[in-house]
C-alpha cells in the first residue's frame, strides 16, 4: 500500500527513538547521582545492564544467543525486547524530567517528540481495518476464522479444516457400515469454554466437533473422562456407546497456567513484603529498590 512503512521498519525505529531518548535521559540522572545512596546508585547501575542487555539482544551481535539459548527462540522476534528496553526508558526518562531545573522545557520537548513520532507511526503503519469486519463476519455466519498457523497444533494447519464444516457431526467407526443419518445430535451449548451436546445413536459412533484438539479441552461422557481418537486433523473426535449419550467439552486449566498465577501471585507478595519493608527500614535495599519509580512518578 502507498505511504505505509513495513512493520519492521517501524519496529527499528520506535527501538532507534527509545535508546536515544533513553540515553539522554540517562546521562541527566548519572549528574544527579551524587544526591543518590549507594543502593540507589546500584539499582540505577541494574537498570542499565537491563537496558544494555534488550539493546544488544535487538542487533546482530546477539543473534548467536538466539541460536544457542534454550527457549529464546520463542520470542521469535528480536524487537519483542522492546518492551524491556520501554522499562529503563520510563524510569529514566521520568526521573530525568523529575528535575525542578528546566522541567518544563524539557517536559515540553519530550511531549513533542513522543507526540509526533506517535501521530507519524499511526499515519504510516499499516492498519488492516478491513479485517475486523470480516472476522465479525466470519464469526456472525458461524464458519470461524483462520488464526495464524504456529497456533496450530503442531503439524497441522487451519488451511487443512474442510471449508464449512458443521459444529458438530457424527462419523461411523472405522471398519463400521453404520449409517451416520440415524445417530440424532442435540446441541444444547457452544461456547469458547464449554461444548455440551446429546448424542443418540443405535450403535457405538464417533463425534466430530469443529475443534483443534489442544491439550486443555477436557472431554467428557456421560460424566466420564475420555480420549478423543487420533486422526490426521489432530480434530476433537469423541467416541460414544450405543444408546443416548452427553458429551462435554471444557478447556480447563492446564499446569502452565497454573504456575503462571503462582509465579505472579509470588511476585506481588513479594513487592508487598518489600513494601513493609521499606517502611519499617527506610535505608534498605527494599525501600530504595521502591524509591525509584516512587521518586519517578511523584517528583514529575
Amino acid at each position: 500500500m502507498a505511504g505505509r512503512l513495513p512493520f519492521h521498519w517501524i519496529a527499528s525505529n520506535v527501538a532507534v527513538l527509545l535508546v536515544v531518548i533513553g540515553a539522554t535521559a540517562g546521562v541527566a540522572v548519572y549528574r544527579r547521582t551524587e544526591q543518590q545512596n549507594n543502593i540507589q546508585k546500584k539499582l540505577w547501575r541494574v537498570l542499565l545492564l537491563l537496558a544494555v542487555t534488550a539493546i544488544f539482544l535487538m542487533t546482530r551481535l546477539g543473534s548467536i544467543f538466539w541460536t544457542y539459548l534454550p527457549k529464546l527462540f520463542v520470542m521469535q522476534f528480536p524487537w519483542r525486547w522492546i518492551g524491556i528496553l520501554a522499562i529503563a526508558y520510563a524510569l529514566a526518562l521520568a526521573a530525568a524530567l523529575s528535575n525542578r531545573h528546566g522541567q518544563w522545557m524539557r517536559s515540553a520537548v519530550a511531549i513533542a517528540i513522543i507526540s509526533g513520532s506517535g501521530i507519524s507511526l499511526v499515519k504510516k503503519a499499516l492498519w488492516n481495518t478491513e479485517d475486523i469486519f470480516a472476522l465479525q463476519q466470519a464469526v456472525a455466519s458461524d464458519k470461524g476464522f483462520f488464526g495464524w498457523p504456529e497456533y496450530s497444533p503442531k503439524g497441522v494447519s487451519f488451511f487443512d479444516l474442510p471449508q464449512n464444516a458443521p459444529r458438530v457431526s457424527v462419523l461411523e467407526p472405522e471398519g463400521s457400515k453404520m449409517d451416520p443419518s440415524n445417530a440424532q445430535i442435540r446441541l444444547t451449548q457452544w461456547t469458547a469454554e464449554e461444548k455440551n451436546m446429546h448424542v443418540t445413536s443405535k450403535e457405538p459412533a464417533r463425534v466430530a466437533l469443529r475443534l483443534f484438539n489442544y491439550p486443555a479441552w477436557r472431554v467428557e461422557v456421560n460424566g466420564k473422562t475420555v480420549t478423543t481418537l487420533p486422526n490426521k486433523l489432530d480434530q476433537v473426535i469423541v467416541p460414544v456407546p450405543a444408546g443416548e449419550s452427553a458429551v462435554r467439552v471444557a478447556f480447563v486449566r492446564t499446569p502452565d497456567r497454573l504456575y503462571g498465577d503462582i509465579l505472579s501471585g509470588a511476585s506481588f507478595l513479594l513487592l508487598a513484603i518489600m513494601h513493609l519493608a521499606s517502611k519499617r527500614a527506610p535505608d534498605s535495599m527494599a525501600a530504595a529498590f521502591l524509591s525509584i519509580p516512587t521518586m519517578c512518578l511523584t517528583h514529575f
